[in-house]
C-alpha cells in the first residue's frame, strides 16, 4: 500500500527510454552526466542569446576558453567539437569511481591531457588526465583508469539533451542502499519524507524506508535534462523514468496508460484568443480514488463546513442572495457561499470516480477586445458515470449562488444544455450520458462544437499548452502600472507558448516542460529587463 502510494506520487513527475542494463565485462555504471558537443552548445547559446537580445552569448565559450585552458597552446582546437563531454560514475569492487571524459581531436590527446592537468591545478584541483585513442580520461589524482572509453553512455544522454543526468538506481550496491534507507527512516517525521497526506495516517519510519527501498530496486533508469533545440524553436526540461520489467512500478504505469480518451477539447470561438488548452486521461486505481476522496474531504472539513444553513439565518435554508437581501453580515453571506462552493468538487469526484478514469479537458479563451464584460471564457469537460444526473445536481447549486436559469432548449447534436445567467456573464452546463461540460464566462448560451478529426490526436497522459499571445493582443494589461504596461507592450507581436506533456513509456513515463523561442523572449523582456542587463557592452553608459 505504501509503495503504491509513493509510486503514484512519483508517477506525476518522472519517465525514460533505454533499458539501463550494465554491459558485461565492464564496470557497472551508476550515473552519467553529459553535455552536448561544443559545436552544438555554441549554436544553442547563440540562438538563446539572440532571443534575449545578446547574440554575443554564442561566442562566450571561445572568449573564456583562454582563461581556463591557457593562452598558449592549441586551446579548444585540441578538443573534438563534434562529440559530448561528460562524467561517468561506475562501480568498482563495490565502490563508486568517478571518471571524466573529454573528446580529443585527432592526434591531440597528449597535449589536451597536459592542458587539462595544468588548468585543474589553477583551480586547486589535483587530477590525473590520461590520453587515450579518442578520449582524455580525467579522474582524482592517484586513482587508476578503470574505463578508458565511455562507450555509448554519454551519447545516450547527449542525443536527448544539451545537458543531462542519467541514473541507474537499481544498480546501487547494498551498502549505499542501506545508508539511503537509514537516512529516510531517520527523517521520517518530516511530512515530505513520511508521505503525510490530508486524511491519511503518516507513514512510520520502517514503512518509509521500505517504500524507498522498493522504489530504488524497481527503478531501472532515471533521466533528467535540458534540451535547447533551435531547429524546433524550443527550450525544454524533461524527465524520463523506466521501471524494471515485471516490477510493481511497471505494472502501475501500464495500468494507468490503459485508457482510450473520450473527452475532447471543443473548437474555440477564436483560435487566436485561446490562452490555455489541454487534456488529461489516465486510469486511476480504486486505492488512489480512496486517497483522493479522503484528502478532499479532509481539506473541505477544515474550519466551518458552511453548508448554506448559517447561524442567524433562521431554520430555513437560505441562499447567499437571500441572506444579503435580509441585510445579514458579510461574514454570514461568505459562509453560505463557501458552503455551496464546497459542494462542487464533492459532486464532481462522486460523478467521476465510478468511471475508473480521469478523462478531462480544459480551455480558456481571452475576451474579445470589444467585449462588454471583459471576462475570459473557461471550458471544463469531464467523463462521468451519469452526465444527466450530475447536471441536474449542479444547476441548483449555481442557482443558489444567484445565477438565473434560462428557459430550457432542445438538445443540440446530442448535448442537453442548461443556461444560467447573471448581469456580468453566465454559466452553461452541457451534458450527455457520459460527459459533462461546464462553461463560464462573460456571456451565456455557449454551444459546443468539435472538430471532425483532430490534426494531432491527443495521447495520454497529459497535454497542456498555455498560449499568451491572446492576452497580449487583447490588451488585458490596461490596469497595470504604466512601467509594467510598457514592458508588456514590447512583447506585442510575439506568440509565447508553454507546454506540459506527460506520456507513457513501456514500463514508465516521460514528462516535458517546453517553451518556444517567443516565450523565452517574452520572459526576458517583461520579467528580466529591469533585473539584469543583457545589452551589448557598447550600449552600457560609461561609469564615470
Amino acid at each position: 500500500m505504501v509503495t503504491s502510494r509513493v509510486f503514484g506520487v512519483v508517477a506525476l513527475t518522472l519517465g525514460l527510454a533505454t533499458d539501463g542494463q550494465a554491459t558485461d565485462g565492464k564496470p557497472t555504471v551508476l550515473a552519467v552526466v553529459a553535455v552536448d558537443s561544443l559545436q552544438a552548445i555554441r549554436t544553442q547559446a547563440g540562438w538563446v542569446g539572440g532571443l534575449v537580445g545578446n547574440p554575443a552569448v554564442g561566442g562566450m565559450i571561445d572568449a573564456f576558453a583562454p582563461m581556463v585552458l591557457g593562452a598558449d597552446g592549441p586551446g579548444l582546437q585540441a578538443i573534438d567539437e563534434t562529440r559530448p563531454v561528460g562524467v561517468v560514475m561506475a562501480l568498482v569492487d563495490e565502490q563508486p569511481v568517478l571518471h571524466g571524459f573529454v573528446p580529443a581531436a585527432d592526434g591531440a590527446g597528449a597535449e589536451l591531457a597536459a592542458i587539462i592537468t595544468k588548468a585543474a591545478l589553477q583551480f586547486g584541483a589535483a587530477v590525473d588526465a590520461t590520453a587515450g585513442p579518442r578520449w582524455v580520461v580525467v579522474r582524482p589524482k592517484g586513482s587508476p583508469v578503470v574505463m578508458a572509453d565511455p562507450g555509448e553512455e554519454l551519447n545516450l544522454v547527449s542525443d536527448r539533451f544539451s545537458v543531462g543526468l542519467k541514473l541507474y538506481p537499481s544498480r546501487l550496491p547494498e551498502a549505499i542502499e542501506t545508508q539511503l534507507y537509514e537516512a529516510v527512516e531517520a527523517n521520517s517525521a518530516n511530512p515530505l519524507v513520511a508521505g503525510a497526506i490530508p486524511g491519511q495516517a503518516n507513514i512510520d519510519a520502517d514503512a518509509a524506508g521500505d517504500a524507498v527501498r522498493q522504489i530504488v530496486r524497481q527503478t531501472s533508469a532515471l533521466m533528467i535534462g535540458l534540451k535547447i533545440d533551435p531547429d524546433a524553436d524550443e527550450v525544454a526540461y524533461e524527465t524520463h523514468f523506466l521501471a524494471n520489467e515485471g516490477s510493481e512500478a511497471a505494472a502501475l504505469w501500464a495500468e494507468a496508460a490503459a485508457v482510450t480518451p473520450l473527452v475532447a477539447v471543443p473548437k474555440p470561438r477564436d483560435e487566436q484568443a485561446v490562452v490555455l488548452r489541454g487534456q488529461l486521461a489516465q486510469v486511476v486505481a480504486a486505492e488512489q480514488w480512496q486517497v483522493l476522496e479522503a484528502s478532499l474531504n479532509a481539506v473541505l472539513s477544515e474550519g466551518n463546513a458552511g453548508t448554506g444553513q448559517v447561524e442567524g439565518a433562521g431554520d430555513q435554508q437560505a441562499t447567499p442572495a437571500e441572506l444579503a437581501a435580509e441585510g445579514v453580515s458579510p461574514a454570514v453571506v461568505a459562509a453560505a457561499v463557501s458552503g455551496i462552493m464546497r459542494s462542487f468538487p464533492q459532486s464532481l469526484i462522486k460523478a467521476v470516480s465510478p468511471t475508473g478514469v480521469i478523462d478531462a479537458c480544459v480551455m480558456v479563451e481571452a475576451p474579445a477586445a470589444d467585449a462588454t464584460v471583459p471576462l475570459p471564457t473557461v471550458v471544463l469537460g469531464l467523463r462521468v458515470a451519469d452526465g444527466e444526473a450530475l447536471a441536474a445536481e449542479m444547476v441548483p447549486l449555481f442557482e443558489k449562488l444567484g445565477l438565473e436559469l434560462q428557459p430550457p432548449v432542445e438538445p443540440v447534436d446530442g448535448w442537453r444544455y442548461h443556461d444560467l445567467r447573471v448581469p456580468i456573464g453566465g454559466v452553461t452546463i452541457a451534458s450527455t450520458a457520459e460527459q459533462v461540460f461546464i462553461v463560464a464566462g462573460g456571456t451565456s448560451g455557449y454551444r459546443l462544437t468539435f472538430a471532425d478529426d483532430a490534426a494531432t490526436p491527443f495521447k495520454p497522459f497529459l497535454d497542456l499548452t498555455a498560449s499568451l499571445g491572446g492576452l497580449l493582443r487583447e490588451n488585458m494589461f490596461t490596469a497595470l502600472e504604466p512601467d509594467t504596461a510598457e514592458l508588456v507592450k514590447e512583447a506585442e507581436g510575439l506568440e509565447p507558448r508553454l507546454r506540459l506533456l506527460l506520456r507513457p513509456l513501456p514500463g514508465g513515463a516521460a514528462t516535458k516542460i517546453a517553451m518556444n523561442g517567443d516565450f523565452v523572449a517574452t520572459v526576458t523582456k517583461i520579467v528580466l529587463k529591469e533585473v539584469m542587463s543583457l545589452r551589448p557592452v557598447a550600449e552600457i553608459p560609461d561609469q564615470d
